[in-house]
């Protein structure tokens, strides 16, 4: 899959002269060093989701807890629905 990395003159000087002193290309150098930095990174499923998890409190201040919330839902959303668009 073609992708394209931006990088400074500098960056890119260096990546060229590299790849011709190694006999590689440009594209096999950024490709291995790219497969050897994600090899090194650790990344489990609690790291990838870390932004995610306990975004949504199972029992945010004031409201009920998470067991109580589930049995009632329909009467909790109406509530919430009539506060929000009252009717006449």
């Amino acid at each position: 899959m073609p992708s394209s990395v931006r990088m400074d003159n500098d960056l890119q000087v260096r990546l060229r002269t590299y790849a011709a002193a190694s006999e590689r290309s440009a594209s096999e150098v950024v490709r291995a060093a790219v497969t050897q930095y994600l090899n090194q990174q650790s990344l489990t499923s609690s790291l990838l989701g870390e932004a995610l998890f306990g975004k949504y409190r199972s029992q945010p201040d004031g409201e009920l807890p998470a067991s109580e919330r589930s049995s009632d839902r329909k009467s909790i959303l109406r509530a919430r629905m009539l506060q929000k668009h009252p009717r006449p």
